[in-house]
């Protein structure tokens, strides 16, 4: 670094040198409007240490102006309001205001106090996700909280997530036993009923649009009792489930079933 900025003895040597008469000139004439700076200079401002960031967790629910930084050629910076909904290590989340109101003009925050106050809905907002690497500036707009957004305070309960990988495989178990019950497009609400009916006492699974009990009895479209079959030798498991069948649908109200023409 000395070597760059310069020692006495070289920048003694620099000043005492003959200069020639067009480098006299080159720094005698004047520089014209406009001219950009040498690329040393640029690099310097471009890499001038930024304004730390305020502390934003105790910016929560207040509206707020965010500085984004450019993300290359065709994105240039730009300034983003809103309240601020959520913080987190990497990224903020902002609530923008209503369309036709400012996040940080007195105005706006009176009306939505008084909206607040007077027990209305609250107004239908655009989160905005920004990546906190992103912002070179926060300017608070106004210090009053935002009273259409849950207080900071608001517990968030995980109780329902799994916390170790054995929950995470019964969640997931669980999760594809659920849509394995659901009947494939093109079924009626009728025959899911049917399906949901059945499945609280017996091993029932979708094998396109027929229900399959215990593995080897079949109930077919249109869902009727003529519609059950069973393999051979499973008359009686066959029988059971017809049973079962008309007694569910005299349950729930459907109607016999007409076999086509």
């Amino acid at each position: 670094m000395a070597s760059r900025t310069g020692s006495p003895a070289l920048h003694t040597s620099r000043k005492q040198q003959p200069s020639t008469a067009g480098a006299s000139s080159a720094r005698s004439s004047p520089k014209p409007a406009g001219t950009p700076p040498p690329p040393a200079a640029a690099a310097a401002a471009s890499n001038a240490p930024q304004q730390p960031l305020p502390d934003l967790d105790q910016l929560l629910n207040l509206p707020i102006r965010v500085k984004v930084a450019a993300a290359g050629p065709g994105v240039a910076a730009r300034d983003v309001e809103g309240s601020l909904f959520a913080v987190d290590s990497s990224f903020i989340v902002l609530a923008a205001a209503p369309a036709g109101s400012s996040a940080g003009a007195p105005a706006g925050a009176a009306a939505a106090a008084a909206a607040g106050a007077a027990g209305a809905t609250a107004p239908k907002r655009t989160f905005h996700f920004l990546k906190t690497s992103t912002l070179e500036s926060v300017t608070v707009l106004l210090r009053t909280a935002d009273p259409s957004l849950p207080a900071p305070s608001t517990p968030l309960s995980f109780a329902h997530l799994p916390r170790t990988p054995a929950d995470v495989s019964h969640a997931v178990s669980r999760a594809l036993a659920a849509q394995a019950r659901l009947a494939p497009a093109g079924v009626s609400a009728d025959a899911q009923k049917l399906f949901d009916a059945l499945a609280r006492t017996l091993p029932v699974r979708w094998a396109g649009e027929s229900i399959v009990v215990l593995d080897e009895v079949v109930v077919d479209k249109p869902y009727g009792i003529a519609s059950v079959k069973g393999a051979k030798g499973s008359a009686e498991r066959v029988e059971r489930v017809r049973k079962m069948l008309e007694g569910i649908r005299n349950r729930l109200g459907l109607t016999t079933p007409q076999p086509a023409a």
